[in-house]
């Protein structure tokens, strides 16, 4: 592609706007999403030191409240901590964690004893969320993947939740529900706009934004078993969020993974093995790096080497044959 995709962002381009325009398209795709989040990498973690009061801006509960985005960040977490707690989750993944700014303040309100990881899509932010973790003195496993192919054995999680993270994948509203389905054991909890619950602004900009307006619609067509769905308590004045929990159904729950690892190989779901700084799929023969401690486990960035066992077996063989 032609375009200088940093000049854009810094010219205060919309870059998955940009990318629809050029291609004709109202659907983001994955590169979009990608090259979006990963330029603004950092804004998050700024914005949630930043102690500007934003009036005029946020919504508690019915009626208008000024706060700072920490302020915000520390209150949503601390909703989202109470329900996870309601769920009695022992295993937990943020799909979409973006700079961790949401789930490390949610990490800190649970119990010490459950398992918290974070998917996201853009690397430069999960570099983000690692610092971020440290500096809040949390334990999460951060991954580079993504929703439509994620690296994770069969019923991987108690709940799996989602902050803001489907709003942007129109058209692709079952393909990721499928696939959420698939790693969760008992509970999906989605914190998405509301095009079916919002206010008139909220709805405006879902429209502007070519974001989901028929969320429910596909809830009802999935069959899927929803517990639960109304507005959150906070959100901005022109994005009301909804709480949407769904439940597994109890006949599709199967028993939990077991074993040393809970990663699987996003192209073909077989269990991935660690060897030095990657992963290892056995069975497709897939390669995947492995940076600052963070797996990336995306298909686009497999590789292939159908010998990365056997060139060790083969090497220290010939060493001790030799000696």
């Amino acid at each position: 592609m032609d375009v200088n995709i940093k000049e854009l962002y810094e010219k205060g381009i919309n870059i998955q706007k940009y990318f629809k325009e050029i291609k004709g398209t109202k659907e983001n795709d994955i590169d979009s999403i990608l090259y979006s989040y990963d330029f603004q990498a950092g804004s998050y973690t700024r914005e949630y030191f930043d102690e500007e009061v934003m009036k005029d801006k946020w919504i508690l509960n019915g009626r208008k409240v000024d706060m700072t985005r920490r302020q915000v960040v520390e209150l949503r977490s601390q909703y989202i901590a109470e329900e996870l707690k309601n769920l009695h989750a022992k295993t937990i993944l943020e799909v979409g964690t973006g700079e961790g700014t949401n789930l490390c303040d949610i990490v800190l309100r649970c119990d010490k004893e459950i398992q918290f990881s974070g998917l996201e899509l853009a690397l430069s932010r999960l570099l983000y969320a690692q610092k971020f973790a440290d500096l809040k003195k949390v334990n999460i496993d951060f991954v580079c993947g993504n929703m439509f192919s994620l690296p994770y054995k069969d019923n991987s999680f108690d709940v799996i939740f989602l902050n803001h993270c489907l709003e942007s994948n129109t058209g692709k509203e079952k393909e990721a529900l499928k696939e959420l389905l698939r790693v969760a054991r008992k509970y999906i909890i989605l914190l998405e706009p509301s095009y079916e619950l919002g206010n008139e602004e909220t709805r405006r900009r879902i429209k502007e934004l070519d974001y989901i307006t028929n969320l429910q619609q596909t809830l009802q067509e999935l069959n899927l078993n929803v517990i639960r769905n109304e507005l959150f308590p906070i959100s901005s004045r022109d994005n009301n969020t909804a709480i949407t929990i769904i439940e597994k159904e109890r006949g599709k729950i199967e028993t939990q993974t077991t074993g040393d690892s809970v990663y699987a190989c996003p192209k073909c779901k077989k269990g991935l093995k660690r060897h030095r700084e990657a992963y290892y799929c056995p069975e497709c023969f897939s390669l995947y790096p492995v940076f600052h401690n963070i797996p990336v486990l995306n298909p686009d960035n497999a590789v292939l080497c159908s010998k990365y066992e056997s060139v060790d077996c083969f090497l220290n063989g010939r060493g001790r044959n030799e000696a």
